[in-house]
């Protein structure tokens, strides 16, 4: 079963932030978002918005897909497609 993608952003902020030891109420300053926005981002009881989602990719300096793909989704389309020859008919 596919994640929520709000739970999936929820644990990426935590981790990521976490990873940068930057304090989540900073994040929040720094991104100029309302911290009880962000909480509600945390809980998974709103949905972010596009804007939203640049504000904090910038702050924690990451691509904004990191923030709602697993790390392992995000390295898979990170990568460039394998070429593939033509097929010849």
């Amino acid at each position: 079963m596919a994640r929520r993608l709000e739970n999936v952003l929820a644990r990426r902020l935590r981790e990521i932030a976490a990873e940068r030891e930057i304090p989540l109420s900073h994040v929040a300053d720094r991104a100029g978002i309302a911290r009880s926005y962000l909480w509600r981002l945390l809980s998974a009881e709103s949905s972010a918005t596009l804007d939203a989602l640049q504000r904090l990719a910038v702050v924690l300096d990451v691509p904004p897909l990191t923030l709602v793909s697993d790390a392992a989704e995000a390295a898979r389309v990170a990568r460039p497609a394998p070429k593939r020859s033509p097929k010849r008919g």
